[in-house]
């Protein structure tokens, strides 16, 4: 742990003087001058895709700035981890040139660029590396410029117990709560929506996504994708992969099959990690809070993958409790593809039902 902690100094020390731990949150926006935020959207346009911005895709980035629905954090991971920003930047050292540029307005000094680009290939998460950009005092600097809000990312740390809350089948009525309370309590979690409900929660879609948490795919009709032809289980993964990114700038990054189900082909078609559990709490068959409170508290170790549905009352009450609760006892709540970066990864077309040390 303190040797961690002192290699993230050293890294911070070298390059701009970030603060260490990073808070969690969404911000008002502060301005609503449309032109000033639309030079800032044109902005990371050519410098994290590196070409002029798409009418389309600068009027609605610019909206949800305008709107106070975004603020220059939420739109900065929107296009630095975005499929076309992420073709561009395989490379580590390409990835935190792209955030001197987008994010603090200049060229990488050498020393900086040299020690962002060791602490990747250290194997520290780019969320993490994003996090101490954020909060620097130059990208604040950035935001007041264009008169938006800088907003906040949350830090993990490598070395603590995790575990990764993820929700079925929604977004649901009151998906919302919990992603209020996780964004309250600086955690994360990951949704895996169905096609049906996401068209009719866009507006919870992006929310998920501003706080900070993942979108999984669970199919546009949750049907058994064993059963269906390669092209018809494309069908039904691009097409939640579209409303996702209409509503939020970005696709899904993470497919769980209906049921769990999956063979060979599901896997070669999937094109992105499948998501299984290592905790079913069965609350679509007890309907009961406390029993899915029990079924997390009694079994859960650093690593599991804990799964629920936000499209049940009694879950969503269950996850208001168990979110402070799992803190409490010591245990991070992250995303899915943030446990899996810090246990090894996790490759296209695999399953994985845990992410233990």
């Amino acid at each position: 742990m303190r040797r961690f902690i002192k290699a993230l100094a050293a890294v911070m020390a070298a390059s701009i003087a970030f603060p260490v731990v990073f808070a969690s949150g969404v911000d008002v926006i502060a301005d609503d001058n449309s032109y000033n935020v639309r030079q800032f959207v044109e902005r990371l346009y050519r410098e994290t895709l590196g070409r002029e911005a798409d009418e389309e895709g600068a009027a609605d980035w610019t909206s949800r700035l305008v709107s106070g629905g975004s603020t220059g954090a939420d739109v900065a991971f929107g296009f630095i981890f975005s499929d076309e920003c992420r073709a561009q930047t395989a490379d580590n050292s390409a990835f935190v040139q792209v955030l001197y540029r987008a994010m603090l307005g200049r060229e990488a000094d050498e020393a900086g660029l040299n020690s962002w680009t060791s602490f990747l290939n250290a194997g520290h998460p780019r969320s993490n590396v994003f996090a101490g950009f954020v909060n620097s005092p130059e990208f604040t600097g950035i935001c007041a410029e264009y008169g938006i809000t800088r907003g906040n990312r949350r830090y993990v740390d490598p070395n603590r117990p995790m575990v990764a809350l993820t929700f079925d089948d929604g977004p649901g009525p009151r998906t919302a709560e919990i992603v209020s309370c996780l964004q309250s309590h600086g955690a994360a979690a990951t949704f895996f929506v169905v096609g049906m409900n996401a068209e009719r929660y866009t507006d919870t879609l992006a929310r998920i996504r501003r706080a900070g948490c993942e979108i999984g795919n669970h199919t546009y009709d949750h049907t058994n994708l064993t059963r269906l032809s390669a092209a018809d289980i494309q069908g039904e993964i691009s097409t939640v992969n579209d409303i996702v990114r209409a509503a939020t700038g970005m696709g899904t990054t993470v497919l769980r099959p209906p049921g769990g189900n999956h063979n060979e082909t599901v896997d070669a078609v999937a094109g992105m990690p499948l998501i299984m559990w290592s905790i079913d709490t069965r609350d679509w068959a007890t309907r009961s809070t406390q029993a899915t409170i029990n079924s997390v508290l009694g079994s859960v170790r650093d690593g599991d993958i804990i799964l629920m549905h936000d499209i049940y009352s009694p879950t969503v009450d269950a996850a208001l409790y168990l979110i402070p609760e799992l803190q409490n006892r010591g245990y991070q709540l992250v995303t899915v593809s943030e446990l899996a970066e810090y246990r090894g990864g996790a490759q296209s077309g695999c399953a994985y039902r845990s992410f233990r040390r």
